[in-house]
């Protein structure tokens, strides 16, 4: 099988419910699923340290308990019967 591609078009936006954001993004073709990671600091520094969130089989996933107030980064990776991708490009959203 080709290589798995990096998730792409990875949005996140707010729930109805306070605390909780909805990710969404392209499927990738082979994936089995997916992992999401997030980050409450700056993605682009050097020190930043991501924390897994957690596995999803769908190309979709919400997060829960999150600070409101908080600005999150999250960024998404595939995983195969044998392979991973990269990472995807993160997106931000401040919970509410």
């Amino acid at each position: 099988a080709p290589p798995l591609t990096n998730p792409r078009g990875l949005e996140a936006s707010r729930s109805n419910r306070s605390g909780e954001v909805t990710l969404d993004w392209t499927t990738v073709t082979n994936a089995l699923n997916y992992q999401i990671e997030f980050t409450t600091s700056d993605p682009n520094l050097p020190e930043v340290e991501w924390v897994q969130s957690g596995v999803s089989s769908k190309s979709k996933y919400s997060v829960e308990n999150l600070s409101v107030g908080q600005f999150y980064w999250f960024r998404v990776k595939a995983y195969g019967r044998d392979d991973a991708s990269g990472y995807s490009d993160p997106a931000s959203v401040m919970a509410a």
